[in-house]
């Protein structure tokens, strides 16, 4: 079985000043790689910063937590650095497990050689684990085998996704410019979750870019890669993102073009009686059974690494009553936790001074509201980001019972949960030196 290097020697930890000098050079050349408001260096200086956490987030996962080549920024690296070696093994085997068409040979080498390729439960025919196996397989010859170069790339791919987010919704927040970018690009969780050779960066890609699609005009046929991205890197993600996406197409209607709201609820209504049909008629696709699993799945891994952070989760049966019971203390947890009592770690820590502080300007945001007829354009964004936020904070409620997990899997919707309380921000705030 092939190891992971966790303690990497110098020459793999030089490899990130290569591969980041190269990104720094595309980010200064092109101007599309620029942030609005920013010059081309302070814009590169963004993208640095992410690469500097990357040595941090490193640092925690191998120094401070236990048996770190099992932690999850090596996982998926490690996996991919078993499939290139069986490139030089069995160079038709290799592209038979690429393309996803392995045979009983290709079976027994993945099942030996790598710790997640297969899943103990597949929920969907997609494991979208293999994604980004097969990404570090693909940039392993390369990176030299060097950890931080593929956590430089996967970091790029973070900052672009945050840049699609930040330029196709900047009109809208053009008098809140500032806060606008400090949402999209210094919130902690996002700084430090998408830091690591990890799930999280090409969440933010698909995110980014499927608001790219969405809500820049003659752009739609990016959709489909975006929800394909999401879809192969998180499913629970690619869900909660589902009715937000049909009530912006709704919206494209005649019927429904000035009543986002409309849309969003007939949207949540659709796709909800699309799940209770599925569940109900198609054999392995029980929408509810398999969140049930999840909570157990997650409840059992909890209770063996003996997790200090847990907390009280909602049990619920599987079933549609028990979902909606439950539901309740779901959405409590997931959207206010970690509470003082949770804190054991610097980790959760942060959270809880972030979410702090996160509420603290949705409070004054409503402080601020007028009561008048909103912009539709913004009532759309409002609802399609209310929409992500709920769905992915139910999903998240219902399976996650500890605090350590619940910071990370929440990450991708706290820059929309930030997006809903600048819309509803009634104040200018602007900077000389930030200038749109």
């Amino acid at each position: 079985m092939y190891v992971c290097n966790v303690n990497p020697s110098i020459p793999h930890i030089l490899a990130a000043v290569p591969a980041s000098a190269l990104l720094v050079f595309f980010i200064l050349r092109k101007k599309a790689l620029h942030i609005p408001g920013l010059s081309a260096g302070a814009s590169a200086a963004v993208f640095m910063l992410k690469v500097a956490l990357l040595f941090v987030f490193w640092a925690i996962y191998t120094y401070v937590y236990a048996n770190p080549q099992y932690a999850d920024i090596y996982k998926y690296f490690y996996d991919g650095e078993a499939l290139f070696h069986y490139l030089r093994q069995d160079t038709a085997g290799f592209f038979r497990v690429f393309l996803g068409m392995e045979n009983e040979s290709d079976h027994l080498y993945m099942n030996a050689h790598t710790l997640h390729w297969y899943k103990p439960f597949e929920e969907f025919p997609i494991n979208e684990n293999r994604l980004i196996i097969r990404f570090h397989a693909l940039l392993y010859p390369l990176s030299g085998g060097s950890y931080f170069a593929h956590a430089v790339l996967s970091s790029f791919l973070a900052y672009l996704g945050g840049l699609l987010l930040y330029k196709t919704w900047l009109p809208l927040f053009r008098e809140k410019a500032p806060l606008w970018f400090l949402t999209v690009f210094a919130l902690p969780s996002v700084l430090f979750w998408s830091a690591g050779a990890l799930k999280e960066p090409f969440v933010l890609l698909g995110g980014g870019l499927l608001v790219y699609a969405l809500f820049r005009p003659g752009k739609l046929w990016y959709l489909l890669p975006a929800l394909l991205l999401i879809l192969f890197s998180k499913e629970y993600v690619f869900a909660a993102f589902l009715p937000g996406v049909l009530a912006v197409l709704l919206g494209r209607t005649p019927a429904f073009r000035e009543k986002p709201a409309t849309a969003q609820i007939l949207a949540l209504a659709l796709v909800f009686a699309l799940i209770v049909v599925v569940s109900a008629s198609v054999p392995g696709y029980n929408f509810w059974q398999i969140l049930y699993k999840k909570q157990e799945a997650f409840v059992n891994v909890s209770r063996l690494m003996h997790a200090r952070s847990r907390f009280p989760m909602p049990a619920f049966s599987p079933d549609v009553p028990g979902i909606l019971a439950a539901l309740p203390h779901a959405l409590f947890n997931a959207l206010f936790r970690p509470f003082p009592q949770d804190i054991h770690s610097l980790m959760i820590a942060a959270s809880f001074l972030e979410m702090l502080a996160l509420y603290g300007l949705g409070i004054y945001s409503l402080f601020t509201v007028r009561f008048q007829r909103p912009d539709v354009a913004k009532a759309r964004v409002f609802w399609f980001c209310l929409s992500f936020v709920l769905l992915l904070s139910a999903i998240i409620g219902l399976t996650v019972d500890n605090s350590g997990a619940l910071v990370r899997y929440r990450m991708p919707a706290l820059p929309f949960l930030m997006a809903i309380f600048v819309l509803v921000l009634r104040k200018n705030i602007t900077f000389k030196w930030f200038k749109i």
